[in-house]
């Protein structure tokens, strides 16, 4: 199985807030498909990343999930299903990303959209919305979100964009960027791509 990893420079903007700052990606075009089926984000731009976006197909049912690029320290908001957890939550822009959410370690799968023939599965099927993140760092828990959005039939899922809050325990809106009054384009942030081709 060949392994491409990609690497490149991108803007990332910052806005200095009363309470904080907001790092953002910049509007994204990220696919997630049969031809890359595996693309690893790095929000905060030092290695290593922190979520797997990965396709997964076999026999016509595919799937499109969000997983733990490293163990630990790595976390998605899902929605509550009963006592268990359900699939990662769909959030919609405006709603908070913040502790009490349900979260669920990134060492298991979330299942963002699947088809298996003849019925759906998760919350991202031909929908757009944004999936809330935390991840641990040195000073402490940050929170942030992903865009995403998947096709009806979950066989491509596409990252908008992704934002993080840099004051830890801070809240962010699901959505929310820097104003743009206030924002400063930098070119020292790197994303980190992983694209790996071919099936499991």
């Amino acid at each position: 199985m060949r392994q491409l990893w990609v690497v490149f420079g991108v803007g990332v903007l910052l806005t200095q807030t009363a309470c904080g700052a907001i790092i953002y990606s910049g509007p994204q075009d990220i696919l997630i498909n049969q031809s890359y089926p595996d693309v690893g984000l790095d929000l905060d731009g030092a290695p290593p990343g922190e979520f797997v976006f990965e396709y997964i197909w076999d026999n016509g049912e595919m799937e499109l999930t969000i997983e733990g690029w490293a163990a630990g320290g790595r976390f998605f908001a899902c929605e509550w299903l009963g006592p268990l957890h359900g699939p990662p939550a769909r959030m919609n822009a405006g709603d908070e990303v913040r502790e009490d959410l349900l979260w669920l370690s990134t060492k298991d799968e979330g299942l963002l959209a699947g088809f298996y023939g003849t019925w759906w599965g998760g919350r991202f099927v031909g929908e757009a919305g944004y999936v809330g993140v935390k991840f641990q760092l040195t000073d402490g828990w940050h929170y942030g979100w992903i865009g995403y959005q998947a096709e009806n039939d979950a066989s491509e899922g596409l990252i908008t964009g992704w934002a993080f809050e840099t004051i830890p325990d801070e809240p962010i809106e699901a959505g929310r960027v820097p104003e743009p009054a206030t924002i400063a384009l930098l070119a020292t942030g790197i994303t980190f791509l992983h694209r790996r081709y071919g099936y499991r």
